[in-house]
């Protein structure tokens, strides 16, 4: 698991925003790491800023209103702030972002999953869709608040319940690694997440399906209790649940009944059962999750 070396949280000035980035900035806090905030300026914007008065000065304003915005929520923390560089450029968001993170220096991304659009625009649809078909680095995104919990415990305190959506199968051991490893340095409860797909069949197969689904359930909950020897061994408390159906509607649902702080996600490459394309299962699980998912990067030039 990638170590915390630093942060970049990225912001287009929407309510959502404040949320990411008091999140960040908290994180940061217990990771004793500095944050970059980012704004990109679209050129489009900067164009017609030139043409309406040759004396605009997009750059500069919107760093007057980033350094104000910033400051917000750092007046409103708890403890001293961590360290903060505000950042405003010119060009394509998404772009933006993965160059003020960086490639493999240890920079987490945390961003919104909605933006100015709200709701029926997803930001997550557009930018951070392409920052995660070419993050070399893990993205956290987080959702809204929800009007029945406007201050959920993710947001407020430090995270003690990790779930981590796993596979059973060659790579498995790395995501359970990489989720150990932040379970031990957040002193968190691991739980290992593997869901048993659904099959349609007619009804003359059913109870043949049914059989090698609890055959299937069966395998898997052993290969994930042996594989949980090792978080274990390390202290931490893991737990496994096996559950039927599809992640995009067990996730969040176990998420909810766990308490879920953080979700764990591997992203395998742009077209597999995570990638990020809009309508794939991870854009589904990401946009509907009820808490932050941190999604880890595959192997190099997997995610293209």
């Amino acid at each position: 698991m990638p170590s915390v070396a630093a942060i970049c949280c990225p912001i287009d000035f929407s309510e959502h925003s404040r949320v990411t980035l008091g999140y960040a900035l908290r994180v940061a806090q217990r990771e004793r790491v500095p944050v970059t905030v980012v704004h990109a300026i679209d050129p489009l914007f900067v164009q017609a800023a030139a043409i309406a008065d040759e004396r605009s000065t997009p750059q500069r304003d919107a760093h007057e209103e980033l350094t104000a915005f910033v400051k917000q929520i750092t007046d409103a923390m708890p403890g001293d702030p961590p360290a903060i560089d505000v950042r405003i450029t010119i060009g394509e968001a998404s772009a933006e972002i993965l160059e003020a993170a960086g490639y493999g220096d240890g920079t987490w991304i945390i961003m919104g999953t909605h933006g100015l659009g709200g709701v029926k625009k997803l930001f997550f649809g557009s930018t951070t869709a392409r920052v995660l078909r070419r993050m070399r680095t893990p993205v956290v995104t987080v959702p809204p608040l929800q009007p029945d919990d406007p201050t959920p415990h993710w947001l407020t305190a430090a995270p003690t319940e990790l779930i981590a959506a796993v596979d059973v199968d060659d790579v498995a051991m790395t995501s359970i690694q990489a989720a150990s490893d932040l379970a031990v340095r957040w002193k968190c409860r691991l739980t290992l997440l593997h869901i048993v797909p659904e099959l349609g069949v007619v009804d003359r197969w059913r109870g043949m399906l049914m059989a090698y689904e609890m055959k299937y359930a069966q395998d898997a909950q052993k290969a994930l209790d042996d594989l949980t020897e090792g978080p274990r061994k390390a202290g931490v408390q893991t737990d496994v649940v096996i559950r039927s159906g599809t992640p995009e509607e067990v996730i969040p649902v176990v998420a909810r009944q766990q308490g879920a702080d953080v979700i764990l996600m591997g992203l395998r490459s742009s077209t597999g059962l995570f990638g990020p394309q809009p309508g794939s299962t991870a854009y589904r699980v990401l946009s509907g999750s009820p808490t932050p998912v941190l999604v880890l990067p595959g192997p190099i030039g997997e995610a293209d």
